[in-house]
């Protein structure tokens, strides 16, 4: 089989076994024929919206695998981190707690010659850099009085362990993008 014949299959079967797990997610979901004519009804304008928002989730994604590829002295090509990416999310997507998505990652990294210690790293870093933004944004969210009403004492909780996991993620953040310095440091 040649290349552009590949590729065809390849993507059919992308679209193939991406239909079938939308429509078994969506069924799971308890969503049913009229909350798809409410997303259908937003209008043309919304729906281009939100697919240059999914398409820029990609390209945020396909640029960290990238970014920290590079962090590692590892190069990881364009077509290389779109494969990685789409695995991922649909791996995470699929399975229950995002089980395989990780897993799938590090497969698709490896086929394009990433050595495995290299890609189980990379797929670590990606998950961490994506959990670090999200609980600093909700700290940040929380801290600026944006977010929902709470309990005094539940936010008493909240805020503090927001911002300690900040923290927390931020220095292991620091510390892989100086990992020479403090591989000095600690020496």
């Amino acid at each position: 089989m040649g290349p552009a014949r590949k590729v065809q299959v390849f993507s059919a079967l992308f679209v193939v076994l991406t239909g079938l797990a939308v429509y078994w997610a969506l069924s799971r979901a308890g969503l049913d024929a009229a909350s798809l004519r409410q997303v259908l009804d937003l209008g043309f304008v919304d729906i281009l919206v939100l697919i240059a928002l999914a398409m820029m989730l990609y390209a945020a994604d396909l640029l960290r695998y990238r970014a920290i590829g590079r962090s590692l002295e590892v190069s990881i090509g364009y077509r290389a981190a779109l494969e990685a990416s789409i695995a991922n999310f649909f791996f995470s997507w699929l399975t229950p707690g995002s089980t395989f998505g990780a897993p799938a990652t590090i497969f698709m990294l490896h086929r394009h010659n990433v050595p495995w210690g290299a890609a189980g790293v990379i797929a670590f870093a990606k998950s961490l850099t994506g959990v670090a933004f999200f609980v600093g944004a909700a700290a940040i969210i929380f801290l600026v009085g944006w977010g929902p009403e709470l309990d005094e004492r539940v936010t008493a909780v909240v805020i503090p362990g927001l911002v300690l996991l900040s923290l927390a993620l931020g220095i292991l953040l620091l510390s892989a993008l100086f990992a020479e310095g403090v591989r000095r440091s600690l020496a």
